[in-house]
């Protein structure tokens, strides 16, 4: 749906629970949201989505038929004019009844919209309604859709056509550049531009490259019920009072205001060709589900002086449709006054009548699902459209987007950020076997070993980092493969000890491309959505995701390609629980009827941590008596000489409880003293001095060795926990034992810690950190 609309409830079958959920709007010009859902009884009232005109918004009809709601099958009727509204019908049936009742009326929304808007010219209505039918046809054949055209829009059907002499003359006498020529767009692909050969004039297409009847024969009174006569090129018609005789020569393309002649063909020969090739009269078949996007198309400069059509010309997006399961579609989009001003005045050819050119001239487009931003067809202009208009599209086969799913290999969790998850899909309904077997859950490939615990090591450099044996933290994106055209659904579940499972319950959003111009808009809803889905029997309220990767569905069309194989962020504080551990975490399918697919799971083990490090520098301080040793402000002590060998006492930590401590280092600088280096007094306990206290890693802590961790500081206690340690710091012996020399009055004494732990979400380094510590005191010598 674009711009605004009033829904009605029109009818609905029998007492089955309905109702339609309006998504889109929220955000839109008007400040207002009319997203959410809404009943479908008889007797609701109707609703008016006032939205700006150019918001594009969904209506999805469901049905509750004792599983949950789910989507129903829809259908539209194309738009009809009843007193000053035009309106149409969403017409449904409920999931799964179209075989017994293949009448699409269980229930039917009427939407309708006024005739003529407010802000309108005079005379002239802003709003446009543009309906029909897309459908496919052969490559090699030519436009069947475009009468009284000859419309060529691919090179299989440009060479098919140059085969013919009478046509090929044309081709070269119109489009010389394009003869011989096997890629239009080169070094792009696409999209072809068409080829476009006038075959005849009518009142709905004022001639852009001549006109049937060309050449004024005579001029002859008519009788006073004479019919009244228009000409055939959409100028002003011809008096009543008399009869323009006009007689068939050769169709002359000239410029508009008919001054030279730049073309001449006859066109009937043209016709007669057609008639011996053989795609001429071709066969074609709905495209449904397509999204197709619309634009107004201002002539070229070369176009507006009488030449072909080219291209080339300016376009401006009027809005998109996906179309129904029957290939059918409706388009509703507004002209500002500015607009039709722009249309009747600057695209205007000397010659033209402003009273027909106002009406827009639009083309459409299709674009690629991968990327999105490719157009694969764009087809030729509809010029001048009347404010109601039918058009029935034909696209060539081959510049249909394919359809099916993404990928079609691949495991249902594949990578976790740009940590790719080797190892083979644990497709088995036993989980507690998988969590007991250490082979289910240690996914080892692609130089990446994610251990059954959830610790993971990474060497892959198309992660652009290394690390081994680092815990999870963050938000993870979850990416992977859902190979199969059945998978509608999705759902999460995780579990800390494996028995009791929770689902996922996080809001997941992706882009649709025809919703990324609103204000403040951060996607369409993917999931949540509450179902009661069959698996091992009816489970009641539980949060589903639709499966944005596949593009065989109405819900499915529209998504933005980029970064469509994730299909949830993972919020890891949400599932740490009350401390860092293994969390188990299982992806299963389900099918639109919201039956589980066998095979179509995986689970994995993560190691979840978002805990910080035991890490601080509590003190860095001598001990002062208040007489050889005085604290004064702002860590200043003043010494006598007799003290100025006093310890500096430091008391610092930095330690990881759960091992995934990677490194820490503790220094020391004296100010303006390159290569002070204070003896350290080390603690009674433990008796042995030990150096490794003032830094420390493990570098046997690697996937090779069983990821054995590492905890920092917390191992040099005896006592084996992790409280602050406590050294201490004397001056050396050079060059006199003491803080300061001979020579020093006053100097700075400082104490630097850092420490790095190894954790990560699929992108960063997979060391966190650094965290930064330091303390100083200044030492002066008492006078």
């Amino acid at each position: 749906m674009q711009g605004p609309w009033t829904i009605h409830v029109q009818s609905t079958e029998d007492n089955t629970s309905r109702q339609y959920i309006v998504s889109g709007t929220n955000g839109n010009a008007n400040g207002t949201n009319y997203d959410g859902v809404h009943p479908a009884l008889s007797a609701s009232p109707d609703v008016f989505v006032n939205v700006a005109p150019d918001t594009l918004w969904t209506i999805d009809i469901q049905a509750n038929q004792g599983a949950g709601f789910q989507s129903s099958d829809t259908e539209i009727s194309f738009p009809v004019k009843t007193g000053n509204k035009y309106h149409f019908d969403i017409k449904s049936n409920d999931r799964g009844t179209s075989t017994n009742d293949p009448v699409l009326d269980d229930l039917i929304l009427r939407c309708s919209m006024p005739v003529t808007a407010a802000g309108s010219p005079v005379g002239y209505p802003d709003e446009f309604l543009v309906y029909g039918t897309v459908s496919t046809y052969n490559d090699a054949c030519f436009n069947p859709c475009y009468n009284g055209w000859l419309v060529i829009e691919t090179q299989a059907a440009l060479n098919q056509a140059l085969l013919n002499p009478a046509i090929k003359q044309v081709v070269q006498l119109l489009y010389p550049e394009r003869i011989g020529l096997v890629n239009p767009n080169p070094p792009d692909p696409g999209p072809f531009t068409p080829i476009m050969i006038n075959l005849q004039d009518s009142s709905a297409q004022v001639a852009r490259m001549g006109t049937l009847y060309s050449k004024l024969v005579s001029e002859i009174p008519a009788s006073n019920d004479a019919k009244k006569k228009f000409a055939k090129d959409g100028s002003t018609p011809v008096s009543n009072n008399s009869m323009t005789e006009l007689r068939f020569e050769k169709n002359i393309v000239t410029n508009p205001a008919g001054s030279r002649m730049l073309y001449q063909y006859d066109n009937i020969s043209i016709a007669k060709a057609l008639n011996q090739l053989p795609c001429w009269e071709v066969a074609s078949s709905p495209a449904p589900f397509l999204a197709v996007r619309f634009s107004d198309y201002d002539r070229s400069p070369s176009e507006l002086a009488g030449g072909p059509y080219t291209g080339t010309g300016p376009k401006f997006p009027l809005g998109a449709i996906v179309t129904d399961q029957k290939g059918n579609y409706i388009l509703r989009f507004t002209q500002s006054v500015v607009d039709l001003l722009v249309e009747a005045f600057d695209n205007t050819a000397a010659g033209e009548d402003y009273h027909v050119q106002w009406r827009p001239d639009i083309i459409a487009s299709v674009n690629n699902t991968n990327p999105s931003t490719q157009v694969l067809y764009e087809s030729a202009p509809y010029y001048n459209i009347p404010n109601l208009f039918h058009l029935n599209l034909c696209i060539p086969d081959s510049q249909i987007p394919a359809k099916g799913i993404i990928c079609t290999d691949g495991n249902l969790i594949g990578s976790l950020g740009d940590v790719f998850i080797g190892g083979n899909q644990n497709t088995s309904t036993d989980i507690s076997t998988m969590i007991s077997g250490v082979s289910a859950l240690d996914r080892n490939g692609d130089n990446n070993h994610l251990r059954p615990d959830g610790r993971i090591t990474v060497h892959s450099s198309l992660a652009g980092f290394s690390v081994d044996c680092a815990c999870w933290a963050g938000m993870i994106d979850v990416r992977g493969c859902m190979n199969n055209p059945n998978v509608a659904y999705y759902s999460i579940r995780y579990s800390k000890d494996g028995n009791s499972w929770q689902y996922v319950n996080e809001t997941y959003l992706h882009p649709k491309y025809q919703n990324e111009g609103l204000p403040n808009y951060n996607g369409d809803l993917v999931g949540p959505f509450t179902h009661t889905i069959n698996n091992g029997g009816s489970i009641p309220n539980v949060p589903l995701y639709q499966n944005i990767q596949l593009v065989l569905t109405n819900s499915s069309l529209g998504w933005e390609f980029s970064q469509i194989d994730r299909y949830m962020q993972l919020h890891t504080n949400i599932y740490q629980g009350s401390a860092p551990g293994t969390v188990y975490f299982i992806v299963e399918c389900y099918d639109a009827s919201l039956n589980f697919i066998p095979g179509f799971s995986d689970m994995i083990a993560l190691y979840i941590d978002n805990n910080p490090l035991g890490f601080s520098l509590n003190d860095v301080s001598f001990v002062a008596d208040g007489v050889n040793i005085v604290e004064a402000e702002c860590n200043l002590y003043r010494m006598s000489e007799a003290y100025l060998n006093a310890p500096l006492n430091v008391t610092f930590q930095a330690n990881d409880k759960w091992g995934f401590m990677d490194s820490y280092n503790l220094s020391f600088s004296k100010c303006n003293t390159p290569g002070f280096t204070p003896i350290v007094n080390y603690p009674v306990s433990p008796a042995s001095a030990n150096p490794a206290i003032l830094s420390g890693s493990n570098p046997f802590n690697s996937d090779g060795n069983g990821c054995p961790g590492y905890h920092g500081t917390g191992e040099m206690n005896r006592f084996g926990d992790y409280n602050p340690h406590q050294i201490s710091f004397i001056p050396p012996s050079m060059p006199n034992g003491k803080w300061l020399t001979a020579t020093e009055s006053y100097t700075v004494l400082s104490v630097y810690l850092t420490a790095n732990k190894r954790e990560t979400n699929g992108y960063n380094t997979g060391i966190t950190g650094t965290y930064q510590a330091s303390g100083s005191v200044a030492v002066e010598r008492l006078p």
